[in-house]
């Protein structure tokens, strides 16, 4: 009779392990991707609102708006103060995807100059 050659049971068990630790150290490449999309949303969204609320002041344009940029939603609220007529609240919020991202809420005077 002619003889087979198995592997052995430790033989099995540690090329299992060492596949277990291939796939657990894809696993941890692949969540760090997903996760530094999300922070690179993160910080895109931050400078579309620091950018909207520059050129809300700069341009003195002063009403509510909702604009779509590079896949953001950008939505801008202006609240007016009721003891003066020149003070106000604006707030900016960026969303993606319904899930909003970031906001800002500012206290400006209508009346400044800032450039």
């Amino acid at each position: 009779m002619k003889k087979i050659k198995a592997s052995t049971l430790q033989e099995s068990i540690i090329a299992m392990t060492i596949i277990l630790i291939c796939v657990s150290v894809g696993l941890m490449i692949f969540i760090n991707v997903v996760r530094s999309d999300k922070a690179i949303d993160r910080l895109k969204a931050n400078l579309l609102k620091k950018e909207t609320l520059l050129i809300t002041k700069v341009e003195k344009s002063f009403v509510e708006d909702e604009i779509e940029r590079d896949g953001f939603i950008i939505k801008k609220n202006i609240y007016k103060f009721t003891s003066g007529n020149n003070c106000g609240v604006i707030e900016i919020i960026v969303s993606k995807d319904e899930k909003d991202l970031t906001r800002i809420k500012e206290i400006v005077i209508k009346n400044e100059s800032y450039e």
